[in-house]
């Protein structure tokens, strides 16, 4: 015959039960997966599933032409242009590696391409650490050719796997604004030889009659 006294412990067993059935159904994932190491009882996140990182977010490449002319006496072979090439990106949203930054790394590669004929040439083709986000150079291309330039990188994770290219965006030379160095408001873009240099004379005329006179020094007496 049960006694009171059994009625209420049975009555306690089946609450608590209930409560720990409630307590397993309301956590049906794990806030956070630890390994602890029984030897030191320290904790560390368990290891996660590793593979390629997804793609680099954007890759954007900008040019800039400057007119050099070079030398005392100057002639066609003396004044060229230089274009600054610089290409940027934005890192991968996950690199899927664990966390582990020890090696990460993105391979770029810039090329030229000859709009005419089609033909491309590689201007560069590198490996650069995970803490850069641009690269630049700079170039001086044929004349007179219907040149475009176009590059392209991707993320390598420490664990080795490689992501898909991502394309940057695809500028035709002739686009590209030259200028003097220093002097960002005369476009020199097809101008001949003889026109580019009445332009610096004019400019260097300009320029020497807006200076403020020289202050003659007291004679000595």
């Amino acid at each position: 015959m049960m006694t009171a006294a059994h009625s209420v412990q049975l009555f306690l067993y089946v609450f608590l039960l209930s409560l720990l059935d409630a307590a397993a159904d309301g956590i049906s994932e794990p806030i956070e997966d630890f390994v602890i190491n029984s030897a030191t009882e320290e904790r560390t996140s368990r290891a996660l599933p590793m593979g390629p990182p997804t793609r680099v977010v954007r890759a954007k490449i900008s040019m800039v032409g400057t007119k050099m002319v070079m030398g005392v006496r100057w002639s066609a072979t003396q004044v060229f242009d230089i274009y600054q090439f610089r290409v940027r990106w934005a890192e991968p949203v996950d690199w899927n590696d664990n966390d582990n930054d020890s090696d990460r790394r993105y391979e770029l590669e810039c090329w030229v391409e000859d709009l005419g004929n089609g033909d491309r040439k590689t201007l560069f083709k590198r490996q650069v650490g995970a803490w850069f986000s641009g690269y630049h150079e700079k170039y001086r291309f044929p004349p007179g050719m219907d040149l475009a330039t176009q590059c392209q990188v991707r993320a390598i994770n420490t664990a080795g796997f490689t992501t898909a290219w991502k394309p940057s965006n695809r500028i035709n030379v002739k686009d590209i604004p030259v200028y003097f160095p220093g002097i960002n408001g005369v476009d020199l873009r097809g101008l001949s030889q003889e026109d580019v240099l009445a332009v610096l004379t004019k400019i260097s005329t300009e320029d020497a009659a807006a200076a403020p006179p020289l202050r003659q020094l007291p004679k000595l007496i």
